[in-house]
């Protein structure tokens, strides 16, 4: 399995970062505290590599109450030695690094290429049309599908699951686990969820998006335009969201990713 390594420290003043790999938003944490040092996350990818060139990249976005930073950062892409239970480097395939002070004006961005030739389990990049645009009729299936996931969720688990067909089973190739076992691990969180006291979601509308076209036009990622991700539940208690990326398969718009 490939896992994605990163660590975040300051020698100064906070920062708040994202990683993304072939420009596709795996997980953006956003990090700001004065006493943030140190900070290590590992996440899986396989989900994101193509048998094709990649890329590991971040971003650093200035505090604009600080004048100056001194942000660090280390990013890192490897094997998982399988003898472990826990994360741990058998060979790293990539890493970045970032170190340096600099004035509070625009965002830091950084990126490294690498190669992957034997991560061909994943049927999503032959599947996938290529596409260069969104016409309106594709927007508004983007958006109905979001909605009607949003509300399955919260009131028909056979239909959520229906709906996400195509991600769960690329999650299971991805994982090396069976489609029937994520299935089921979505059936109880998604009743765990329901379980909550005064849970919502309120349906969203094409004018509170935004529509990204990204994996070498394969994937298309939806948020909200503040860049938070589309579909989110809540209750007095929590708030829920869940990232959403679509591609069109056969002539069709399915939730990939």
């Amino acid at each position: 399995r490939s896992l994605v390594n990163k660590e975040i420290g300051s020698e100064k003043d906070p920062v708040r970062k994202s990683n993304k790999i072939d420009e596709m938003k795996i997980l953006s944490p956003k990090i700001k505290n004065l006493e943030m040092e140190g900070l290590v996350t590992t996440e899986p990818v396989n989900l994101w590599l193509k048998n094709d060139i990649n890329k590991l990249s971040f971003v650093i976005f200035p505090d604009k109450d600080n004048e100056k930073y001194a942000p660090k950062l280390t990013a890192s892409i490897f094997l998982h030695d399988e003898k472990h239970d826990f994360p741990t480097p058998l060979k790293t395939l990539v890493s970045i690094e970032f170190s340096e002070q600099y004035e509070n004006t625009e965002s830091v961005v950084g990126d490294v290429s690498f190669e992957i030739t034997d991560n061909a389990k994943l049927k999503l990049w032959s599947d996938a049309e290529i596409i260069s645009s969104l016409s309106g009729s594709d927007k508004e299936r983007i958006v109905g599908l979001t909605n009607s996931l949003q509300q399955a969720i919260l009131s028909d688990t056979d239909k959520a699951i229906e709906l996400q067909q195509y991600k769960i089973k690329e999650d299971a190739l991805a994982d090396d686990k069976t489609f029937e076992r994520l299935t089921e691990v979505a059936k109880e969180n998604y009743e765990w969820l329901r379980s909550q006291d005064d849970i919502k979601a309120s349906k969203i509308s094409i004018d509170e998006l935004h529509f990204r076209i990204c994996a070498d036009g394969q994937l298309v990622n939806l948020t909200r335009i503040d860049q938070s991700d589309a579909l989110v539940i809540e209750s007095e208690s929590m708030f829920f969201e869940v990232p959403l990326f679509f591609a069109k398969i056969n002539g069709n718009w399915v939730i990939a990713r």
